[in-house]
């Protein structure tokens, strides 16, 4: 998790961040399983069992399979069942992860850092 977390960063400038992915490329017909929904949605379920705790997080999981077994649930969905079972609001904790330009920092772990995207062609990093 932790190289994942270094690269994150080069996976939301290049693709977007997991849950707003940008369209595949031209010619590609699926984009499903880019680095940045791929392997970014798994580092958002670490973030958050790192947030929530592993008892909570064990809760979490058994209560999404079995409220929407055989039928069908949207991130929103996700988020509330989150929230509930975490006994606050992780609204703003999904908004970051999910939805961020940047990687938001690792509960639990402040000595992780992501690596830098590289700048577009004809700028400086940081610019």
């Amino acid at each position: 998790m932790k190289a994942a977390y270094g690269a994150s960063d080069r996976w939301r400038a290049a693709g977007g961040p997991p849950a707003a992915p940008k369209p595949p490329a031209s010619g590609s017909k699926t984009g499903i399983f880019r680095s940045n929904v791929y392997d970014g949605a798994a580092l958002v379920l670490y973030a958050l069992r790192q947030e929530i705790g592993g008892p909570a997080f064990e809760r979490l999981e058994r209560s999404w399979v079995t409220r929407h077994r055989d039928g069908t649930a949207t991130t929103d969905d996700f988020v509330r069942l989150a929230s509930e079972t975490a006994g606050r609001d992780l609204s703003g904790f999904f908004q970051d992860w999910l939805y961020g330009e940047k990687t938001p920092p690792m509960p639990g772990h402040p000595d992780w850092k992501p690596e830098p995207a590289p700048a577009a062609p004809g700028k400086q990093a940081g610019e």
